[in-house]
């Protein structure tokens, strides 16, 4: 692959790499020992993990259209083209509601919507949770 086109053989290896090092810090961060349960650092654990599964995703199609024979080529593109489609259109659902979710955080924050009923139930819960960090 890195003598037939160089290009594709470059552009493997930096979404493998990204793939692979996106994974490992998830691994560390799950290891470390740092209060995980947190909002933040759960985002950051998400916002990693995206990165970590699209470069794996990149790198499997780069690999796939790299080792299939020339014959292969147009089945292998349309099935490419479907999965792709399909990918980006689960990842903008899940961006999109994060986006609400954030807003609607926002926007109780400062108080342009009033907060949440809680349950008795889900305050003991919470405190409980605070107790073992």
């Amino acid at each position: 692959m890195a003598y037939k086109d160089p290009i594709q053989y470059g552009l493997f290896m930096i979404f493998n790499t990204i793939a692979f090092l996106a994974s490992l810090s998830i691994i560390l961060l799950l290891v470390s020992g740092l209060p995980l349960k947190r909002r933040r650092w759960m985002w950051v654990q998400m916002v990693i993990m995206w990165i970590s599964i699209t470069a794996q995703v990149l790198t499997y199609f780069l690999s796939l259209r790299n080792m299939s024979p020339e014959s292969a080529q147009s089945t292998l593109r349309e099935v490419t083209e479907i999965s792709v489609l399909t990918w980006l259109c689960l990842m903008m659902v899940v961006f999109i509601g994060n986006v609400v979710r954030m807003n609607l955080w926002i926007l109780r924050k400062y108080g342009y919507i009033k907060e949440k009923e809680r349950k008795q139930e889900d305050i003991d819960d919470e405190g409980e949770g605070e107790e073992e960090e």
